[in-house]
């Protein structure tokens, strides 16, 4: 029978991202309490490959460097690093005390002063359950995390006109540094409905850009990727096709049909991000349909505590843009939506994805009833105005369940 579990983890967020071999950096991992009410507390393993060898996270110095730190410190402690030699494996042990305050159910646990060791490779980090007698009872997570090298840089994929017209091209750009060992570039493609699963790739390094084929689909994601040996760095946008061709089942129709429930849920609404003064970040607009103020010294738990679950099918859709009107001076934004992704396994429950948002960010989630969503709260330098508005499938039905 498998135990009760306290915790779900929902996502990994390096930084920076990727890793950088040879550099300092930390892992921070999202986790949300359990199904049941864990009064009893938690014991997690953060366990993760240690030595000299291109997997390893760090060294067995680096591992002891390592300072474990949590969102709620008051609940949180940690024990020194274990070591598995026979294995490789090193772990850091959370100990959670009772009881979780359902009012706040989303925390975080970040590895900080990471000495990420050399060469660049894949490595990885995993969550285990742990008994109250130190016995592993199952996985909960783990994810692969690349590490890169300083060289390899591979930022700002987005297309030169994020809606086109039926059977039309745009153009796809991105960031990417120049390294004594010239990346591979390759673009995976599909659609919704006519454009199958494709991959290509551009001829040369000197283009950082590719011409997408002519667009007859709702919608096209687009996967560029670069590659230095075993390092992959990906990036994903997606273009939308005026009026683009679109298939369904069969269909009977007794009565009035409404696809799309009216009108859009508004999670934020021009929610306009400011830096009123160096080091500080401020936030104002429409938050659940009313207007808010978030303060500075609100803007991080602000963010972190934010949550919301789909109550049916539907489309997210979220859009950012910088303030000002010109073009060129909006800065850099950096935010995350998290969401559930796979199923549960024997191992565990399903991992989670974080759609990454940017600057000039037009992006719609087609998404289930039952999913979850969070945040991470915005990086920026210059103002930003973000909307994230809800519609429904057939009915109008609010996602909120509530703020953390």
């Amino acid at each position: 029978m498998t135990p009760p579990t306290p915790v779900t983890i929902q996502g990994y967020l390096p930084d920076p991202n990727p890793l950088l071999a040879g550099k300092s950096g930390s892992i921070q991992v999202s986790c949300r309490r359990g199904d049941y009410d864990a009064k009893t507390g938690a014991i997690l393993d953060l366990d993760f490959p240690f030595g000299a060898g291109p997997g390893a996270l760090t060294t067995k110095d680096g591992a002891r460097a390592i300072r474990p730190k949590a969102t709620n410190a008051r609940r949180w402690t940690f024990d020194q690093v274990a070591f598995d030699d026979k294995n490789g494996r090193a772990a850091i042990r959370a100990r959670r005390a009772s009881t979780w305050d359902t009012s706040v159910p989303v925390e975080r646990i970040t590895l900080e002063d990471i000495a990420v060791g050399l060469p660049p490779h894949d490595t990885d980090l995993a969550v285990y359950q742990v008994s109250k007698g130190g016995e592993r009872q199952q996985r909960l997570a783990s994810h692969t995390l690349p590490k890169s090298t300083a060289e390899l840089s591979f930022t700002d994929l987005e297309p030169d006109d994020p809606v086109v017209s039926r059977g039309q091209t745009t153009r796809l750009t991105w960031n990417l540094t120049r390294t004594p060992t010239d990346p591979v570039l390759t673009v995976a493609y599909a659609g919704t409905g006519r454009t199958p699963y494709s991959t290509t790739g551009p001829k040369k390094y000197q283009q950082n850009s590719w011409t997408t084929p002519r667009l007859d689909d709702q919608a096209v994601v687009f996967v560029v990727t670069a590659t230095i040996g075993e390092v992959g760095l990906s990036q994903w946008t997606q273009v939308h096709v005026r009026r683009g061709a679109a298939s369904t089942g069969p269909l009977t129709v007794t009565g009035t049909v409404r696809l799309l429930g009216s009108p859009a849920e508004r999670l934020f609404d021009d929610l306009l991000l400011s830096v009123p003064q160096a080091g500080l970040r401020k936030a104002e607009g429409v938050v659940d349909g009313s207007r808010h103020v978030i303060a500075p010294e609100q803007f991080d738990a602000f963010f972190e505590n934010w949550y919301a679950q789909t109550h049916t099918d539907g489309l997210l859709t979220v859009h950012c843009a910088g303030a000002s009107p010109e073009r060129g001076h909006e800065g850099v934004l950096k935010l995350k939506v998290g969401v559930p992704q796979g199923d549960a396994t024997e191992d565990g429950p399903a991992g989670s994805r974080e759609w990454p948002v940017t600057s000039r960010t037009a992006l719609t989630l087609p998404l289930p009833r039952g999913t979850a969503l969070t945040l991470t709260p915005p990086h920026y330098t210059r103002s930003h105005l973000l909307s994230m508005h809800w519609t429904a499938f057939g009915t109008t039905a609010s996602p909120r369940k509530g703020t953390a």
